[in-house]
């Protein structure tokens, strides 16, 4: 059975990744909290900043509804996701070293990723490329101004932003793309707190790349090496029929993704 639209939230004008578009992880997390478990959001369309938005339930989905337009649908989900590997705090802060030199940094105001960002405005996750080229990974304190009421941990929102960037930052210098892409997904699964002020890594790694499709893997470990989140995102180039930010993305949602191999590299 399938509710009549609630209001839901209106997402700030400063969280963002692209100017106007409200940040997907951020979405995605706002969606995962309507679940209260591991979830997977499937992006049809760009969701609007400084907007009323909807939510309808029913049938195991809640779907957020933007003037009537379906902009993402989140799910229940499971995964046995694992990082290729773990790198430690040495490594990771040469990688923020290397991001902030030699990344290719189109938005420098992004919420998750951007160095123009103050630690009260953004996450400032600097997810650079490891020495072996087979990861991104950046050393992080997660910020106090977002820990949340108790001021402790991350709220989820929060969780699953800090891992939306190190997944396209993976699409990035792996793939050695420069084209823009759209997040057809982002599922995440949470297993510990993330804890404001300690030290974390933050990593992002390429599982499958196959024409315009990439498929990633991101995660955030904390100082004992122990994975809290973890998350898979399904990243596809934009055709040349997409050229703006706000262009429906509900085909480029809907891609066939049977030829990705979705094998996950060992530990």
């Amino acid at each position: 059975m399938c509710l009549n639209a609630e209001p839901w939230h209106v997402i700030d004008k400063s969280l963002y990744g692209l100017p106007g578009i409200a940040f997907g992880g951020y979405v995605g997390g706002l969606l995962a909290a309507e679940l209260d478990g591991d979830t997977k959001v499937d992006f049809h369309a760009p969701t609007p900043l400084k907007t009323q938005l909807e939510i309808r339930r029913g049938h195991g989905r809640v779907d957020v509804f933007a003037a009537d337009v379906l902009v993402a649908t989140a799910r229940p989900h499971r995964s046995d996701l694992e990082p290729p590997r773990l790198p430690d705090w040495d490594e990771a802060c040469r990688a923020v070293d290397e991001y902030l030199q030699k990344a290719p940094i189109t938005h420098p105001d992004c919420f998750g990723c951007g160095p123009d960002r103050r630690s009260d405005s953004g996450l400032r996750i600097f997810t650079g490329l490891t020495e072996p080229g087979d990861l991104v990974a950046a050393a992080w304190q997660p910020p106090a101004d977002f820990g949340g009421r108790r001021g402790e941990h991350l709220p989820l929102e929060f969780v699953w932003s800090a891992l939306d960037c190190p997944g396209a930052w993976a699409r990035r210098r792996i793939v050695q793309s420069d084209r823009r892409a759209l997040t057809a997904y982002l599922a995440a699964a949470i297993t510990r707190p993330v804890r404001v002020d300690e030290p974390h890594v933050v990593i992002g790694w390429l599982q499958s790349a196959s024409g315009r499709k990439s498929l990633v893997g991101s995660a955030i470990v904390n100082k004992h090496q122990e994975v809290c989140a973890i998350a898979e995102a399904l990243w596809v180039e934009r055709s040349l029929s997409q050229a703006s930010p706000g262009h429906d993305l509900t085909a480029a949602n809907h891609v066939d993704d049977s030829s990705l191999t979705t094998e996950r590299n060992p530990r």
